[in-house]
């Protein structure tokens, strides 16, 4: 799923080590987009993950075309959503 907006919000990252002992590295950012047809603008909090977080380099502000995976995970008896990009143009790209 492909979502074009402007990256409105960006969220501190996080890091830690997982179960199987690598590490870990996420950061949380928020897209305002708008549907075709909608008449009002949505906005959607997604997640860029470990090497990924300095390859896209997201800036608040900027224009960006976003692919993602929407996945959603069970912990302790509750049902937890994940959005994470997976790639992402700019608009400079896209021209």
């Amino acid at each position: 799923m492909d979502i074009t907006g402007k990256i409105v919000e960006i969220g501190e990252e996080r890091s830690g080590e997982s179960r199987n002992g690598g590490t870990w590295r996420r950061k949380e950012y928020v897209i305002a987009y708008k549907e075709e047809n909608a008449t009002q603008q949505r906005q959607m909090m997604f997640e860029v993950a470990n090497d990924n977080i300095d390859r896209f380099n997201l800036q608040q502000g900027q224009m960006v075309t976003i692919s993602i995976d929407i996945d959603a995970h069970e912990y302790q008896g509750k049902w937890f959503n994940s959005i994470r990009a997976w790639r992402v143009e700019t608009a400079a790209e896209q021209a």
